[in-house]
């Protein structure tokens, strides 16, 4: 066989060499990913399957058959079994044009459980251009037990983490506690998604679009004190970084800011979008800016719910202009400029 993708998958504080075995190609459609045209030569296999209990298998043979495929201008797909496999991966920046598709995102699920250097403990690391998932949960259960008013402080736990661009989800899942969703660097979209969190749950510097997505603030986890759902971290102007959040939900427990600034030039878009009484009157947070607000970039716009109320939002919050407001809204100006969304297979 040819060598694949690699994938590094942590178990137990060990790293396991996953052994690699062909299946049946004529399973999947191979021609409807060759007609979108990409270039360059994909290599990929897929490391590891579900067996029928949804566990994940300790043994040198995958319980249930991997393959590789290797063919000009095609794109690997990755089928997950229904159940929780518990496994860390990581996607290294050399093996881009990948797809991950489960049952749904309520049963298959991909988690594990660490707290260590914020960019090192996601359970899920892309960092390879053109990677596309759907139906799948990413978890991080390292502060699943963690109980209200518990002494024990909630620690950086991630369960996905991207740096790349060219980056979709559709009906995922996405739960954790702290920085649940690192969204570091790139072009992503994100489409009818599911994210939890207690504190800058969706965080980085990505340039993200989220489509009707249902975010979840469990600030109440924090007792009195408040959450934040989004620390964007956009650097300067020229910076095209952004989130938008376009016909999206916030629904949650105890109360959290939209967002705190990450850094200098944050900028944070709610359009649109139905906002639960969790959101605090004043909306938005500078953080360590302070006094240099005016370079932040926060806005809503035509939002509806008992927290869209803007009688007492803070004085710095922007009015953008009607133009300025649609490269942002406009998901094909603000992230799809060359069309890669629809290039995208499956």
């Amino acid at each position: 066989m040819r060598p694949g993708l690699t994938i590094e998958t942590h178990s137990s504080g060990m790293t396991e060499t996953e052994t690699e075995t062909e299946i049946d190609t004529e399973r999947w459609d191979w021609r409807r990913c060759r007609s979108f045209g990409w270039s360059g030569m994909l290599r990929r296999i897929l490391k590891r399957a579900m067996d029928s209990t949804g566990s994940s298998s300790s043994s040198g043979t995958p319980p249930a058959a991997a393959r590789e495929r290797e063919r000009e201008g095609e794109r690997e797909r990755k089928r997950e079994r229904k159940g929780a496999g518990g496994e860390k991966v990581i996607v290294p920046r050399n093996k881009p044009c990948i797809v991950l598709e489960g049952h749904s995102a309520r049963d298959t699920v991909i988690q594990w459980a660490d707290s260590s250097e914020v960019t090192r403990s996601a359970t899920f690391t892309v960092n390879a251009e053109n990677f596309k998932a759907r139906n799948i949960k990413f978890q991080n259960t390292y502060n699943e037990n963690t109980q209200r008013g518990d002494l024990n402080p909630i620690k950086q736990a991630p369960a996905f983490q991207t740096t790349a661009d060219k980056v979709s989800f559709y009906q995922c899942a996405f739960i954790g506690v702290q920085d649940t969703l690192s969204d570091l660097q790139g072009r992503h979209y994100f489409e009818s998604c599911y994210i939890e969190g207690a504190i800058d749950f969706i965080w980085g510097g990505g340039q993200s679009f989220y489509q009707g997505c249902t975010i979840n603030a469990t600030a109440a986890i924090q007792g009195r004190l408040t959450g934040y759902i989004t620390a964007q971290g956009r650097k300067s102007e020229t910076d095209t970084s952004g989130y938008v959040f376009n016909q999206c939900t916030v629904v949650g427990t105890g109360l959290v800011y939209l967002g705190r600034a990450y850094m200098q030039y944050s900028r944070v878009v709610f359009s649109k979008t139905y906002l639960l009484n969790v959101v605090v009157p004043k909306g938005w947070n500078p953080w360590r800016y302070v006094g240099r607000e005016q370079t932040i970039t926060y806005t809503e716009s035509q939002c509806i719910g008992l927290g869209a109320n803007m009688s007492k939002r803070v004085k710095w919050e922007k009015t953008l202009s009607s133009k300025d407001l649609a490269g942002l809204t406009n998901v094909n100006a603000f992230v799809n400029q060359d069309g890669w969304l629809q290039k995208q297979p499956f």
